[in-house]
């Protein structure tokens, strides 16, 4: 759809132009990790959706993941930790994927959560993060934790809840731990005489209300930074080796952790789940990574899910349709298959110049488009202009444009465009699901 086009239709206007801030309030939790003397020894830093300092957490991995996000970039390190270490928390699925490799080995500690179980591959993973420069933590430990001796040789501090083990219990749970070189921070010290234990016992590091709260920090972000989108979507138009595409990916660990999820949810059949990011690649594979990110470079900037932001299955559905309308026509074509993705791309590269508020030339050469979708774009030249302004009849109900379209291809009749049409929602309804 062509500028004009969205003028002509306030309600689509609306859509690719909300009324919303252009920035957003971000929050982060930041308690202090205090050694003997009460020096400062650290932070962990909490995920936090509000300034009272709510975390709903639904996810472990997407919070952990924004966290990350927070502190590297809106924040800052040097403003959040002052030189001192802070403690991420990490969960089963971001303690296996390579999205940690865009954490720096310096700065953090990371805390693996008392759900991830200690099986052969988890220990493992432990040991290369080791190796590789990562400090890693034992969070949560307690009585009914098990934690194997298998693993200690990786983890260089163990935090000890203290309201979760009986005081008759404490002194061997430390024990163990200091007798094996470990560092226990003892957590959730609520009153003096819990600290004055602990520290007794052998703990040189302590969290918990009696020293502070976590306090929550504000800051504000640009809403709609597409920078990293755009490079992603470049790079991968450009079909790059595997090697660039991974280099690239791990510049975006948000995408990341969706590409292991639509990996393991690809193969969800399979009787393990993907480790590698590589491995996770290759089971998307780079059309359907691709799509994805096309659909994000789109839902970027909002707080509306993907299954309800109106732009999002707009686009979406256009390009599906597009993709359907043309397999239609080139049936009989050994062309098909690359008629059908050039289709696609087209309906999704549509309307991106509008939702980005850039200028549609300098856009699609930034992308490296070639001239025949850069044409049918701008001009609706060709099949694929022919496809993509049935696409814009079909949602505007442009009757003229519709009889126009069957003269060019009997094929695409009145009721074939009402079943793609209705075929296309439905899988961009999966797709965003």
């Amino acid at each position: 759809m062509a500028e004009q086009d969205v003028q002509r239709n306030g309600h689509l206007a609306d859509v690719i132009h909300p009324t919303r801030s252009p920035v957003a309030d971000i929050y982060l939790g930041r308690q202090p990790i205090l050694d003997r003397g009460g020096a400062l020894a650290g932070y962990e830093l909490l995920f936090r959706c509000s300034r009272t300092g709510t975390a709903n957490v639904a996810d472990a991995d997407e919070a952990s993941a924004q966290v990350l996000e927070n502190t590297l970039g809106s924040f800052g390190m040097s403003a959040i930790l002052n030189g001192h270490p802070g403690y991420i928390n990490v969960g089963a699925g971001l303690l296996m994927s390579n999205a940690l490799e865009a954490v720096p080995t310096d700065g953090f500690v990371l805390e693996i959560l008392e759900d991830v179980e200690f099986d052969d591959a988890v220990i493992a993973r432990c040991y290369a993060l080791h190796a590789a420069g990562y400090r890693l933590a034992l969070d949560d430990v307690s009585p009914h934790r098990p934690v194997p001796d298998a693993v200690l040789g990786a983890i260089e501090i163990v935090k000890i809840e203290l309201t979760c083990t009986p005081a008759a219990q404490l002194p061997a749970l430390v024990g163990r731990f200091t007798r094996a070189g470990k560092t226990v921070l003892a957590e959730k010290v609520e009153t003096r005489e819990d600290f004055e234990h602990a520290a007794m016992l052998g703990c040189e590091l302590f969290q918990g209300y009696f020293f502070a709260r976590p306090e929550v920090l504000a800051s504000r972000k640009s809403c709609g930074s597409r920078a990293p989108l755009l490079r992603l979507l470049t790079v991968l138009n450009a079909e790059p080796d595997l090697q660039e595409l991974e280099e690239t990916l791990k510049a975006n660990p948000d995408i990341v952790l969706q590409v292991f999820r639509l990996a393991n949810a690809a193969g969800s059949g399979a009787r393990e789940s993907v480790r590698t990011l590589r491995e996770a690649i290759g089971r998307v594979g780079t059309t359907q990574l691709t799509r994805w990110v096309q659909l994000l470079l789109y839902a970027q900037g909002s707080d509306v899910p993907l299954r309800a932001n109106a732009l999002v299955q707009l686009v979406g559905t256009r390009a599906r349709f597009m993709e359907l309308t043309a397999h239609r026509i080139a049936s009989r074509q050994t062309s098909c298959e690359d008629l059908a993705a050039n289709a696609y791309l087209t309906g999704m590269l549509s309307l991106a110049h509008v939702a980005l508020k850039m200028d549609g030339a300098e856009l699609l050469e930034q992308l490296r488009i070639g001239t025949i979708i850069r044409g049918a774009i701008e001009r609706h030249e060709g099949q694929l202009g022919g496809l993509l302004t049935c696409a814009v009849a079909a949602e505007t109900h442009d009757e003229p444009a519709l009889d126009a379209v069957a003269c060019r291809w009997p094929v695409l009749d009145r009721a074939t465009i009402a079943e793609l049409g209705i075929s296309a929602a439905q899988w961009v309804a999966q797709q965003c699901g």
